[in-house]
């Protein structure tokens, strides 16, 4: 098998395979030394270090017992010798407990182990002599045994000395361990070395055949691909293999030739265009139109039927290569022969299978000949087939050939009947042409109405500026006499308090009662001047907005506040429903109180009995206050008219609640002012709700 027929991925498999079966064997050459080497150090810890411990560890138990033995003589008291005695019996557990671990690790002759074990038991024996000695009271020959150069030292220096001989074999022993590891390493240095060469000239030699099987054909292509694109339609990749490169150069030709195919299909579809754009007039454009279908689909006839007046008939308007028996007409509403299956489908047809009484004929030197294709292509206007064009040739038609009539089939019937319709529009143009008298006549009779409504609408701007002037100098006027009247107005409200405070024992109770008339009719009266005023101040746009920061809940509490006397006046309960955490707002205070105050006041105001409810919600950056209470209520009728200057729900609330029906009104222009929002919900006799929104 050659290599160009083996697949990209499977080249890959084996190489990497490979690859991997040296790492295996090179894994298992280090994991296998690797194990030798631990086998020497686990041995070398296991044994000579073992056994070098304990025997330092037997000393260091024998040496403690020989010191603990001297203080037994030091100390009188019984007591504390016998702390002493098993302070030295828990060395000399210690010291059996090393001796333990001698046997299993010691790799020497156990005589070594056993004649060192024996000198320690008739050691203990010693000891347990001297202490009979000294519980006895014969202390001397006890502390004599004791000494150096008593039986007991002779013992600890023959111990050491047999200690001695079992050190310094291990210490061989251990030598003997470092040097089979020192070996071990040397190999594995050497076996490893030589499989790191190998495995890295079979990686340097696969990658050369890998990447020589991926160069050459990449390569190739990328010559291929760029002849094509810099508009070589006819580049092909010469590289020919079963691998995932030959399907790739294959798919690349494939594609090469779709493309090619392509470019020469949007070629002839511009070159229709544009001979469909060259001709205006109908008989010429249809002919050419002929000449390129033929040319292009190598047609050897070609004939267009147009739909008559009536809508009855396809009738016969031009062709090229027809003989005079296919310029009969046909039926519209009959779907029979050629056209039948193109009327009913509305769309083209192709006929392969041509019937011997086929109206095309080609006549010819030799004779008359039955075409061996037809394509037929209706033309639509909407839904309704208005042309059709025939297309016959003795040979079979491509492929190519058809998918283009299906390329230009919307342009070239949009183009029918755009030449149609401006066949058409020139029969129109000669009517327009006769109705122009007449539409002039009409145009200077339009001129002299347009004359009087443009004398009438000078007249309407002019009204509209006096208007505007006047509504200016009513709104200067207001706020001018308001100040006037306010002025002496609070100076009379102020004497009748000072009257009032000096006469309220001086005059008749009645007389007295004159003064508080006065000033609860001063105080309506300033009232209406102030809201007239603060109206007067909106209209003209002299109300400013003094924006800042502050807390909704502060200002809701300072409003009901200020009108709680009332409502407990009338009995009547007075609600606050706010959250308990509100966002800081960004607005003018005084205006924002001054629209609350009028709403929530008018609620006191037509509230009998009940309640009045405020409540705050807070809905996405918008902030809702509502205000709705149970009294009288507004009919349907009033509440379109509820927000404007003067007005109120009923004639005669204004004379039984008072009031001058500027509130709700200056509340609203002020919520305008602020991009703010207020509305009514009613229903009479159950009271309102004013839903008010601030952004």
């Amino acid at each position: 098998m050659k290599i160009n027929d083996l697949k990209i991925s499977s080249q890959f498999k084996y190489g990497l395979g490979i690859i991997v079966v040296l790492v295996g064997i090179l894994g298992a050459v280090a994991w296998y030394h690797a194990a030798l080497l631990w086998e020497e150090t686990e041995g070398m810890y296991q044994h000579p270090l073992q056994v070098r411990r304990s025997i330092e560890e037997i000393r260091v138990d024998i040496l403690n017992i020989a010191l603990e033995m001297k203080e037994l003589f030091l100390v009188e008291d019984s007591k504390e010798r016998e702390k002493l005695i098993l302070t030295i019996d828990e060395h000399d557990a210690s010291a059996a407990r090393y001796f333990e671990i001698l046997y299993k690790q010691y790799l020497g002759p156990v005589d070594d182990i056993d004649s060192c074990y024996a000198l320690f038991v008739q050691w203990r024996t010693i000891r347990a002599e001297t202490y009979r000695l000294l519980r006895e009271g014969k202390v001397e020959e006890a502390e004599n045994r004791a000494k150096i150069t008593g039986i007991q030292g002779s013992f600890i220096d023959r111990m050491m000395t047999a200690f001695q001989k079992v050190s310094k074999f291990q210490i061989a022993r251990g030598d003997q361990f470092y040097q089979d590891a020192l070996t071990h390493q040397k190999k594995l240095s050497l076996r490893l070395g030589i499989l790191l060469g190998v495995i890295l000239l079979v990686i340097l030699g696969i990658s050369y055949f890998l990447l020589r099987g991926i160069r050459h054909p990449l390569s190739d292509l990328l010559i291929a691909t760029k002849s094509f694109g810099e508009g070589n339609l006819d580049a092909r990749s010469r590289y020919v293999g079963n691998n995932e490169f030959g399907q790739l150069a294959s798919a690349f030709n494939s594609l090469a030739e779709t493309i090619s195919g392509d470019v020469i299909h949007k070629e002839q579809v511009l070159s229709l265009s544009q001979v469909m754009l060259q001709e205006e007039n109908l008989k010429d454009f249809c002919n050419e139109l002929m000449k390129a279908l033929m040319e292009k689909t190598n047609s050897q006839v070609a004939a267009i039927y147009l739909l008559n007046e009536d809508r009855s008939e396809y009738v016969h308007f031009a062709s090229i290569g027809l003989s005079a028996k296919g310029w009969i007409s046909f039926s519209a509403s009959d779907n029979e022969g050629e056209f039948g299956a193109v009327l009913s489908t509305k769309k083209i047809c192709h006929i392969k299978k041509i019937p011997k009484d086929s109206r095309f004929v080609f006549s010819t030197v030799t004779g008359e000949f039955i075409p061996r294709e037809i394509v037929t292509i209706p033309v639509l206007s909407g839904k309704e087939v208005v042309a059709m064009i025939s297309l016959s040739s003795l040979r079979n038609y491509t492929q190519a050939a058809i998918d283009l009539l299906h390329a230009i089939y919307l342009t070239m019937t949009a183009r029918i009947n755009g030449v149609v319709a401006f066949g058409k529009l020139e029969e129109f143009l000669s009517r327009l042409e006769q109705q122009n008298f007449e539409l002039e006549s009409q145009q200077t009779e339009l001129t002299q109405q347009k004359d009087e409504l443009n004398e009438q609408n000078i007249e309407l701007e002019m009204q509209k500026h006096q208007l505007d002037d006047a509504v200016k100098t009513k709104n200067k006027f207001l706020a001018r006499m308001s100040h006037e009247l306010r002025t002496p107005l609070n100076s009379i409200l102020a004497l009748t308090g000072v009257l009032a405070r000096r006469l309220k024992t001086a005059i008749a109770e009645e007389e007295y009662s004159y003064l508080g008339i006065i000033s609860r009719n001063g105080k309506q009266l300033l009232e209406l001047i102030n809201d007239i005023l603060e109206l007067s101040r909106i209209e003209s746009g002299m109300e400013k907005i003094r924006p800042g920061n502050f807390f909704l809940a502060g200002l809701i509490d300072d409003v009901v506040s200020s009108l709680k006397p009332q409502a407990e006046e009338k009995n009547i309960e007075l609600i606050a429903d706010i959250p308990e955490k509100l966002p800081e707002i960004t607005s003018d205070y005084a205006k924002c109180m001054h629209i609350l105050q009028n709403i929530l006041a008018n609620a006191v105001k037509f509230t009998e009995k009940g309640r009045v409810v405020i409540s705050v919600a807070t809905e996405q950056e918008m902030v809702r206050i509502s205000v709705e209470d149970t009294g009288i209520g507004i009919t349907q009728e009033q509440l379109p008219y509820i927000f404007d200057e003067f007005r109120q729900a009923d004639e005669g609330f204004s004379r039984k609640f008072g009031g001058t029906g500027l509130g709700l009104a200056i509340a609203r222009r002020y919520a305008t002012l602020l991009q703010g929002e207020i509305s009514v919900e009613s229903e009479h006799g159950k009271g309102s709700r004013f839903p008010s929104y601030s952004p």
